[in-house]
């Protein structure tokens, strides 16, 4: 049995957030920062269900946090800037579809194009 509350086997049990929640086909999928994880919710089988993840890069870890930790890490940056989340969740039809994005950062400068 999979676990929300655990996350997808063989990544971080740490620092997750549900962030994003939607309705489809009568059931609700949940999106969990930071490895952009889907989960669904159906109360007559297993209450919640992996559905994998929205991004197929980096692999999954648990030696990490969250996604790109090390590189961050060496760009001095916060050590959860490229984490993952799903924005947005809509149903059409009988399609979901997702938005995602990562977390990121401002770093309080603006540059323009001459």
């Amino acid at each position: 049995m999979t676990d929300i509350r655990q996350g997808c086997p063989g990544g971080s049990t740490r620092a997750r957030e549900a962030q994003t929640t939607g309705i489809y086909r009568g059931e609700m999928f949940t999106g969990v920062w930071p490895w952009a994880e889907l989960w669904r919710y159906d109360h007559d089988i297993d209450p919640w269900t992996s559905m994998g993840r929205a991004f197929t890069h980096p692999k999954l870890t648990d030696k990490t946090v969250h996604p790109y930790q090390e590189e961050a890490d060496r760009f001095k940056l916060v050590s959860n800037h490229w984490g993952q989340r799903i924005t947005g969740m809509v149903s059409v039809g009988d399609a979901l579809f997702m938005s995602t994005s990562a977390k990121g950062t401002s770093s309080g400068t603006t540059s323009t194009n001459s």
